[in-house]
């Protein structure tokens, strides 16, 4: 019976994508059929005008020049090539149109037993549940693709985004009570189809009024993450491709948004300092990925993986980075850091190995641009210039690298400007030193 249902959400998707794909060629082939219309009338018009004795009229030239109309004429020549094309496709529709139906069936059809061999096994507690996982995962593989042309709260996916909700509504009822893979479709379905691409929900557009939507995006990301960080998987190749593999971006995803929690990003640094859910979060997040490292190393699978694609180890050391500046910064508000404490020991150590060590996971990365992305993340921000420059090579008096020091060079007035707070608490903390000191 689920199987069933499972090959009719699949059915559902597969029409859906058809109807697009319809849409899409046949609304192409009438605006081409409107632009070979419209250079032709525009060359008639230049030839009568050619042709006529009298002052060729101002205002048409005005608007075709005689260098417009090359260039238009140059391009409208593919136009004109394809027009033969697209008569036959309007001759053939319904060829087509069972044609694509028949195509895209096909593609479907592999692709959704192609993952059922993988994921619904003999050996599998929850073959219920996976019957709709399988299903869903096709279902998210058409939101994915469109993603790359439009917005994913676009109405163009609201058809896949209900299947999708239906989905996992019937599919979680027959999990296993108190197992991490619940955490996986939610980010799977919900978080990724924003994260994998680092879109924000479109509520998100700085006006002033709370974005719901992206605060309740922020929930289910962190639902997830402690889903697959706190609960056991009944499947272990669930939980090493899905959870052990993917939970760095899902934290990265994370940590960069979190702010939105107290209800915007920007200016929100000061609020989030002082809200105690955000800042055990941090900590919790640091401590995994001590934990998740543990993890790995008992895994040849993501062992094979991380040789492969070093970005999943470099945006993990990325996010403990962040987490370790989040707990300094808090340290420092609440007035009891001090330069021998282990979190800032902890970060000036791993920073010097992500930065200077050749064989760093940042550094293996092949790919030039992520490589200067994440880099950029790390070590081109005020909060790098203010931790990295001032708190433990100005204030605390560690030994930093040259090189790391000259990647931002801010003056003391800019830094002071933006974390005048920050720089009052810790002189003050100093002035208390000495004098306990005496």
């Amino acid at each position: 019976m689920h199987t069933l249902y499972g090959v009719l959400f699949v059915a559902a998707s597969t029409l859906i994508a058809c109807f697009y794909l319809i849409c899409l060629v046949f609304c192409g082939g009438f605006l081409f059929q409107a632009l070979v219309w419209l250079k032709n009338e525009v060359l008639s018009n230049n030839s009568i005008l050619q042709n006529d004795t009298e002052k060729p009229d101002e205002e048409f030239y005005s608007f075709f020049s005689s260098f417009e109309l090359r260039v238009y004429t140059f391009v409208s020549t593919g136009f004109n090539r394809s027009k033969q094309y697209i008569l036959k496709l309007f001759e053939y529709k319904w060829v087509f149109l069972f044609g694509s139906l028949f195509l895209v069936s096909l593609i479907n059809a592999n692709v959704y037993f192609q993952l059922r061999g993988k994921w619904v096994r003999d050996e599998i507690t929850h073959k219920d549940a996976r019957e709709y996982f399988v299903a869903g995962q096709v279902v998210n593989s058409f939101r994915l693709i469109l993603i790359r042309f439009v917005h994913p709260d676009h109405i163009l996916l609201s058809p896949f985004h209900y299947l999708q909700h239906h989905i996992y509504n019937r599919g979680v009822q027959y999990l296993p009570e108190k197992d991490g893979e619940e955490g996986v479709w939610m980010d799977l379905w919900f978080v990724n189809i924003y994260a994998h691409r680092f879109y924000l929900t479109q509520d998100e557009k700085n006006s002033g009024h709370l974005p719901y939507n992206m605060i309740r995006l922020i929930d289910l990301s962190w639902f997830s993450i402690e889903k697959c960080m706190t609960q056991p998987f009944s499947d272990k190749t669930m939980f090493e491709v899905h959870c052990l593999r993917r939970i760095p971006r899902m934290l990265f995803y994370y940590s960069l948004y979190k702010n939105y929690s107290v209800g915007t990003i920007y200016g929100s640094h000061r609020y989030a300092l002082s809200d105690e859910v955000l800042n055990r979060r941090v900590r919790q997040i640091e401590a995994w990925t001590d934990q998740i490292r543990d993890e790995w190393s008992g895994s040849d699978y993501i062992k094979t993986n991380l040789i492969k694609n070093p970005k999943v180890a470099a945006t993990l050391d990325v996010v403990q980075l962040l987490q370790l500046r989040g707990i300094l910064f808090k340290q420092i508000r609440d007035g009891v850091f001090h330069c021998s404490d282990p979190y800032i020991v902890k970060y000036k150590n791993l920073l010097s190995n992500m930065v200077l060590d050749t064989e760093s996971s940042l550094s293996k990365i092949k790919n030039a641009t992520q490589r200067r992305r994440l880099f950029s993340l790390v070590m081109k921000t005020h909060a790098s210039e203010f931790v990295d420059d001032y708190l433990l090579h100005d204030y605390c008096g560690y030994s930093v690298s040259q090189t790391i020091l000259n990647i931002n060079d801010e003056s003391y007035k800019k830094l002071y400007s933006n974390y005048y707070e920050e720089m009052d608490i810790l002189k003050k903390l100093k002035g208390e030193s000495s004098q306990s000191q005496e």
